[in-house]
């Protein structure tokens, strides 16, 4: 399994991979100030070297933003979307040093006088890195939008003579109850002669989860959930039940809600 892929299936968070790497890039950049210093022979500042290098703490608010703004993921928009946020970048790069050492130093660096020098050094790396971030993102997206193309949106219960359509959006949970599922909605409650692995194949995975051998969450549906204290735990649904959640089954959701 590629690592892309790894990220995909465990729904692992790309702001938080980027926070990691940036924070790395960020200790690298000090290093470097102090190696060159060194060799260079003139003396290190920390204070100085934090205050340029806030250039790298810059990528993770604004590939947020990034990532609640995204646009279409076609190639205009990938490469629209990652000019504008690199012009952000380095607008707010000057900003933010002219801010911090208005504070903190005896004299201030002019906002001209830090962007001359962020357009003459980091242009290519604001339009490399949110050009990274716009095709992580849209790779990140592809399968959520796969799995809601192609799941169910709606169910049908035979009851007697009568065919029941039911909204998959209605439902809070699903148990097993062999030779049935139940299906516990809104509107009340229904069997289905149906196994739990077959009907969570044609479900959202990114909506329904398998909190339990026994038992499929709508994730939509959850209110709150509390530790047992023994890796299990209690998931309180908007319509008060109350359905727990075994500690084999808790990595997708809480990779979900954290």
């Amino acid at each position: 399994m590629s690592f892309l892929a790894y990220i995909k299936s465990q729904r692992v968070n790309t702001i938080q991979i980027g926070a990691v790497l940036l924070t790395l890039a960020l200790f690298l950049a000090l290093f470097q100030d102090y190696l060159h210093s060194y060799v260079q022979g003139y003396s290190f500042y920390w204070s100085e070297s934090l205050l340029f290098n806030t250039f790298w703490v810059l990528f993770i608010p604004i590939a947020i933003l990034s990532r609640r703004f995204k646009s279409h993921s076609n190639k205009y928009r990938i490469a629209t979307d990652s000019i504008a946020a690199s012009a952000l970048h380095l607008l707010a790069y000057p900003l933010l040093v002219f801010i911090l050492s208005s504070l903190f130093f005896y004299q201030p660096y002019t906002f001209t006088k830090v962007l001359s020098y962020a357009l003459s050094k980091y242009v290519f790396i604001t339009l490399i890195g949110y050009g990274l971030i716009q095709l992580a993102l849209s790779y990140m997206e592809k399968p959520k939008q796969a799995s809601v193309e192609n799941s169910l949106q709606n169910i049908l219960i035979n009851k007697g003579t009568e065919k029941i359509v039911l909204a998959t959006t209605d439902i809070y949970y699903i148990q097993a109850e062999s030779p049935y599922i139940k299906f516990v909605t809104a509107h009340g409650n229904y069997l289905k002669q149906q196994t739990l692995k077959s009907i969570l194949t044609g479900l959202d995975s990114n909506q329904f989860i398998r909190v339990h051998k026994s038992t499929i969450i709508n994730g939509d549906m959850v209110q709150s959930f509390t530790s047992r204290l023994n890796g299990d735990y209690d998931v309180e649904l908007k319509n008060g039940s109350t359905v727990r959640m075994s500690r084999s089954f808790s990595a997708q959701f809480k990779a979900q809600f954290g």
